[in-house]
């Protein structure tokens, strides 16, 4: 709980940059997989400006913090968060030259690919599907059909609490698979600048309409609440195997218990529907684990980020 004269100063500041927020907000619209609980205040940036004045004023006067942008990879281990949620919606997006494009971090990936589209630039066509913002995208390095966000990021605008805004080159930014040092940093995405390149909008059309057929014949329906591939993709004798795989062989798929479903169509997507929290997501997924270890001697990683009563995530 906030103490009742730093809400009243906090309130006083969010008045004054214009930005809205709830008390006692329920999390369940901002979060695909619909777990979590409720918030002790739930605020929306609307632009980069507001997005790192609130962050600065958050680094002043220190509380517990947790940014989301689409909120399609996590689940709140909570039924209340003793702190703030920040709804990211910053939105610019525009050309910056030759082969670049700029993105604000809350910018939707369907947002980003269709003003891509528009514009004739190619590059960007295999994040077609993926659900969220792009910074959720690159703080989890999301990627597709062989390809990933670390391969066309050319700067990145971060607020480092320490030091303020710095923009990075992707070396900074330590990707490896499905990874990024914005997990666990402690830095926060402002906006990227992607490189990208001239393509016929049919041409771009024609990739990003294969992609989603592919995604709407082997994934569960993007209406139905999940949070994506719930694990990661292992390594078996030396090769990445599909997550999806050895969880069918270990005859999860299609099980449901405690309104969780894996999957019948992909079984490395858990569906919800309505009443499990995450004493029951973690009990699948300890079974899950320990049965693909049983059979193949490995442990599958989560991807899905867990966010603990005080906003660690794990």
């Amino acid at each position: 709980m906030i103490a009742p004269n730093r809400k009243k100063n906090l309130i006083d500041f969010l008045t004054r940059e214009r930005l809205s927020f709830r008390e006692k907000s329920s999390l369940l619209p901002y979060l695909s997989f619909k777990i979590g609980g409720t918030a002790e205040m739930a605020i929306e940036a609307s632009s980069r400006k507001q997005l790192s004045s609130l962050l600065d004023y958050i680094h002043q006067h220190p509380l517990p913090l947790v940014l989301l942008g689409g909120g399609t990879n996590c689940a709140f281990c909570a039924s209340h968060f003793s702190g703030l949620v920040v709804i990211n919606r910053s939105k610019e997006l525009k050309k910056t030259g030759s082969g670049r494009l700029y993105a604000d971090s809350g910018v939707f990936t369907h947002h980003l690919i269709s003003f891509a589209r528009e514009n004739g630039l190619g590059g960007l066509e295999f994040l077609a599907g993926i659900p969220g913002t792009i910074g959720g995208a690159l703080v989890g390095n999301a990627g597709a059909f062989n390809r990933s966000i670390q391969e066309v990021v050319e700067t990145a605008d971060l607020f480092c609490p320490e030091s303020g805004i710095r923009r990075v080159d992707p070396d900074f930014l330590e990707f490896r698979y499905r990874h990024s040092r914005l997990k666990k940093s402690g830095e926060f995405l402002l906006g990227i600048t992607l490189q990208v390149h001239r393509r016929s909008p049919g041409d771009i059309q024609e990739e990003i309409q294969s992609h989603l057929q592919y995604r709407r014949r082997h994934h569960p329906a993007y209406q139905l609440p999940t949070a994506g591939c719930f694990f990661k993709n292992p390594v078996l004798r030396g090769k990445k195997v599909s997550a999806g795989k050895l969880i069918d062989e270990a005859g999860f798929k299609g099980r449901t218990q405690n309104f969780l479903e894996v999957s019948s169509r992909h079984a490395n997507f858990i569906i919800h529907h309505g009443g499990a929290d995450c004493r029951d997501l973690r009990k699948l997924e300890d079974e899950i684990v320990k049965k693909v270890k049983e059979i193949h001697s490995l442990t599958l990683e989560r991807e899905v980020v867990f966010i603990s009563p005080t906003g660690e995530k794990y």
